[in-house]
């Protein structure tokens, strides 16, 4: 290996301003305010509970003992590059080394990590160090967005509730108190994804996203259609597999609408299975499909064509597909 050349190249990439493109952060906090709030993110946890499983919630209310009960299961993730993540914060950030994160010192580590990161100047501080100049958010349609720091954060809007959950009468509801206005029509449905829309662009929005389940499909479907589903659900009744799919691409169309109408990428995150692992720590119970084809967004990229499309696949084994459509298709 050329050492110069992999110095040198790193030294010009780490001289780059960051902009991070995807985050779950929460844009009131910023950062995490303590170590707990870092070892609570799933690539922890889920690591953490298949090494060394233990029946019981995870007190993600409690950051100290969070703090506490994960400290002995590190010794299990020392092979793993969240590890290595883990030991650079505590070098970088905190002033301690690997050999102090020892099980009987997590009471030490806990409170050295509030003493750095629960100050009302940490967020600017992180972020100047470490070169970060905008970070676009994930955003449900009824987060507040009030003063936001638009200079900083971009949000984005997540169309799952609008193109997967319509069939739920709880996020109906949610719906229709958060907009103060009926959900009963294809016409109502439709208004509400403007005022959406509307709501975000106030604030600089980035994007529209979603996760999509694996092999989903978009096709045309009639507004008469996908009224005759949403009074179904409106009545109480339950959607089948065939129906579940008839509203999600009646549902998607209408989020790609509202994207050219205002001029926004639609953000394609492909072929999740959500909730495989029935005894999963929260955002650990998913795997990814392997049997998975994007031939299924055909009519969506083919109709809405002066629509962005950044694309994200899970499996690897949809990583020659995803090149080949973006090597034929402009706006993939």
């Amino acid at each position: 290996m050329n050492g110069a050349l992999v110095n040198e190249l790193y030294e010009r990439l780490d001289s780059l301003p960051i902009v991070d493109i995807h985050t779950h952060v929460n844009w009131k906090t910023g950062t995490a305010r303590n170590i707990g709030e870092i070892l609570s993110y799933h690539y922890y946890t889920e690591l953490a509970n298949s090494a060394e499983f233990q029946r019981g919630d995870v007190p993600f209310e409690d950051p100290e003992e969070l703090t506490r009960l994960m400290l002995p299961k590190l010794r299990f993730l020392r092979n793993t590059v969240q590890y290595d993540w883990l030991m650079m914060i505590s070098r970088e950030y905190l002033g301690l080394e690997a050999e102090d994160w020892a099980p009987e010192n997590w009471k030490m580590i806990f409170d050295r990590s509030v003493e750095v990161m629960d100050r009302p100047e940490w967020k600017d501080e992180l972020a100047a160090q470490a070169g970060i100049e905008r970070v676009f958010l994930t955003n449900q349609y009824d987060d507040d967005l009030d003063g936001l720091d638009e200079d900083f954060y971009t949000p984005c809007l997540r169309t799952e509730p609008f193109i997967l959950w319509m069939d739920r009468a709880q996020e109906r509801q949610k719906m229709e108190a958060f907009f103060r206005r009926p959900l009963r029509s294809v016409r109502d449905f439709t208004a509400i994804l403007q005022a959406t829309f509307e709501r975000f662009m106030a604030h600089g929005m980035g994007y529209a996203a979603m996760s999509i389940p694996a092999n989903f499909r978009t096709f045309p479907v009639s507004d008469e259609e996908a009224q005759r589903l949403l009074d179904k659900a409106i009545a109480g009744g339950t959607w089948d597999a065939a129906e579940r799919e008839v509203w999600g691409a009646y549902a998607m169309a209408r989020v790609c609408d509202a994207c050219r109408r205002y001029g926004r990428p639609f953000h394609l995150m492909i072929g999740v299975d959500r909730d495989v692992y029935a005894h999963g720590v929260p955002g650990g119970t998913d795997l990814f499909a392997s049997v998975n084809s994007l031939r299924g967004y055909d009519y969506l990229l083919n109709t809405y064509w002066d629509v962005p499309f950044p694309t994200a696949v899970l499996a690897d084994t949809s990583g020659l597909e995803l090149v080949a459509a973006a090597w034929i298709r402009h706006n993939v």
